[in-house]
């Protein structure tokens, strides 16, 4: 079940209103089981992979959780419960490299697509598992908290990938009653996430599908603002997919971390990535790079965590070239910013802001990387690099056209102006707002009106379900 459908807003309103008249003791369990219902809705099969990864993380909590448990054990544990996600990553290219029209077996369950979420909740459960042997979280009996803890309902299909010291405390917490202002800043969430989604990033993706599908089609320039839309519309699509998750998780009491921070104002890709999905960022930094010896070391070895890291990051994302190269591409750049003077550069207003734009345009060339096949990204580096100004151009050629590159620029210039507010305008911000809750609710009653009248509701899925 996708947050943008039909059916979810006529679930979530029933869910709310039913936990919080259920009696305290039994608001897990019910939890639970719309969590389940609703990630299962789609495909029923999806269901295996996610008693799996139940079972699986259960037993090893369990197990590392003795006195004195061998390093071996959790290595175990964690290999137990990657298993089905490492298997669905490397099924995907195998299949596509000898098998072009599919495995040849009409046995259910052997065509199956990558499972809905698998990567995020499998990382979740792993975070789990290290934090209880680490000594950082005490280990909960009941399986009723531990599945909840893997498949929660805001999280399960695409994340933000939760630290167990973020959420396993609150599932074991009595929440008490209702928290008015909670669920208010939880439904203006909701709102601002689907006005990202369906107003915004699916808008700029229909300019981005078209060039970037048919690169060949178009010159340079055309490319290259087709890759900085892109950009934008991963940026607002995920954000949007983010907001509306932790909007989800306010309405039924709990509070979840950021996972975007405003990233385009990100000086150099090292703070970009400290702004930009978030979740899995410091995931990876808590239980990747600082493992391998993170900076504490000598320079060439810090060097190597890092591409280290950052690979790891482009296989989550598919195992594949493509993604490969995006994440040592990412790792090359943080790396070489290093031996960049940043810190005295920020005092200067001009080079701060020049080296912010250089930092946009590195991450949309990098995401030239970001599909499924090696091929679409040699395509648009070819035209990128070679073709100058000869081909065509997609601009204001039809009236589809024009009114969409209407909508993209009305829908940035809101997100830019949002964005511009929080990052140097916080505390004026919350001064003006105080007392004005009137201007506060016309502005997201503006809000569901351009997500009526210029949503793209047909697009439905969110980029990042497909990792």
């Amino acid at each position: 079940m996708s947050f943008v459908s039909l059916y979810f807003i006529l679930f979530l309103p029933i869910l709310c209103i039913t936990y919080w008249l259920c009696p305290l003791r039994w608001r897990n369990s019910l939890l639970l089981v719309a969590s389940v219902l609703f990630y299962m809705l789609p495909h029923p099969t999806y269901g295996v992979m996610l008693v799996w990864v139940w079972a699986s993380s259960y037993l090893a909590v369990r197990w590392v959780s003795r006195d004195n448990p061998p390093l071996s054990r959790l290595w175990v544990g964690v290999l137990g419960v990657l298993l089905p996600m490492l298997f669905f990553k490397i099924k995907a290219p195998v299949v596509d490299a000898f098998f072009p029209q599919g495995l040849p077996t009409g046995i259910p369950g052997l065509n199956w697509i990558f499972p809905l979420g698998l990567s995020c909740y499998s990382l979740q459960a792993v975070s789990l598992i290290i934090d209880v042997y680490k000594g950082r979280t005490q280990r909960d009996p009941s399986l009723v908290n531990h599945a909840l803890y893997v498949s929660f309902l805001p999280t399960v299909t695409s994340g933000p990938i939760l630290h167990s010291t973020d959420l396993m405390w609150q599932i074991t917490a009595n929440r008490g009653g209702f928290d008015r202002d909670m669920a208010f800043i939880g439904t203006k969430r909701l709102i601002w996430g689907l006005f990202l989604k369906v107003v915004v990033a699916d808008r700029f993706g229909i300019y981005v599908n078209a060039v970037l599908g048919h690169s060949t089609l178009y010159n340079s320039p055309t490319v290259f603002i087709a890759l900085l839309c892109y950009t934008v519309q991963i940026y607002c699509d995920f954000a949007g997919y983010s907001q509306m998750a932790i909007g989800t998780a306010n309405l039924l009491g709990f509070d979840m971390p950021e996972n975007f921070r405003r990233p385009l104002f990100s000086m150099g890709l090292k703070e970009l990535w400290t702004r930009w999905h978030i979740s899995l960022s410091s995931w990876l930094r808590d239980y990747v790079y600082i493992p391998l010896g993170g900076s504490r070391c000598k320079t060439w070895r810090m060097c190597l965590n890092l591409l280290a890291t950052f690979s790891v990051s482009g296989m989550w994302h598919g195992v594949r070239l493509s993604y490969l190269c995006w994440g040592l591409g990412n790792g090359l750049m943080v790396m070489l910013e290093h031996f960049l003077p940043l810190k005295r550069w920020r005092s200067k207003p001009v080079i701060r802001i020049f080296y912010s734009i250089l930092s946009i345009c590195i991450m949309s060339l990098l995401l030239a990387f970001f599909f499924d096949h090696i091929e679409q990204s040699i395509d648009i580096l070819r035209v990128l690099f070679t073709k100058g100004f000869d081909g065509g151009w997609i601009m204001i050629d039809t009236i589809r056209t024009k009114a969409t590159l209407i909508a993209m620029a009305g829908g940035f210039a809101i997100v830019a102006m949002r964005d511009i507010y929080e990052e140097f305008f916080p505390t004026a911000l919350a001064s003006w707002h105080k007392g004005r809750s009137a201007v506060t609710f016309m502005f997201y009653i503006i809000l569901i009106m351009l997500v009526l009248v210029f949503g793209v509701m047909e697009t439905g899925q969110f980029i990042y379900l497909r990792f």
